[in-house]
């Protein structure tokens, strides 16, 4: 996938997020497309992909959001990295790899997010983070990570990666 062609979904991720998905919620948790392309993106293209679209999305968030500049930024590319390193295992048509990656991701990404959260003095105890944010959150992105997968798999992303291995973002 060419830069500008991530650079533009991304765009049109955080404007998404820090807009109308702030209205929609299950439990505590948003949809979080921004952790849901980081991990589409890693799947397909790997660690180094999954780690610069989570940087760069996870920075416009704390940037437009305010809150702790860095913190999303670093548990999102820590995500796209772990979910990357899955990237030559997994058998990229399968729905069931994103399903699992999209779980697995945002929990760990809120996981993360609730760590560094406390060591920035923040005041929140892990059980009912546990509870109300971080399982729901994995649950979103478990729904959602495999149904805009299918559409990247659709739009025929996938195939044109698949048969030029060299291709980077």
């Amino acid at each position: 996938m060419k830069p500008w062609a991530v650079l533009l979904i991304l765009a049109v991720a955080i404007v998404l997020q820090t807009t109308v998905l702030n209205f929609f919620s299950f439990a505590s948790a948003h949809p979080d497309l921004i952790l849901t392309l980081t991990i589409i993106v890693a799947l397909l293209y790997g660690s180094r992909a999954g780690i610069s679209v989570g940087l760069l999305g996870g920075l416009a968030i704390d940037v437009l959001t305010g809150r702790y500049i860095g913190l999303f930024a670093l548990t999102r590319a820590l995500t796209g990295a772990a979910v990357g390193y899955a990237e030559r295992r997994v058998y990229k048509e399968n729905l069931v790899a994103p399903l699992v990656a999209g779980f697995g991701g945002g929990v760990l990404a809120e996981t993360l997010y609730f760590i560094g959260y406390r060591l920035l003095g923040g005041n929140a105890f892990f059980g009912p983070s546990l509870v109300r944010i971080i399982l729901p959150a994995g649950v979103l992105s478990s729904l959602l990570t495999p149904f805009l997968y299918r559409q990247v798999i659709n739009l025929g992303i996938v195939g044109k990666l698949m048969a030029n291995s060299n291709t980077q973002i």
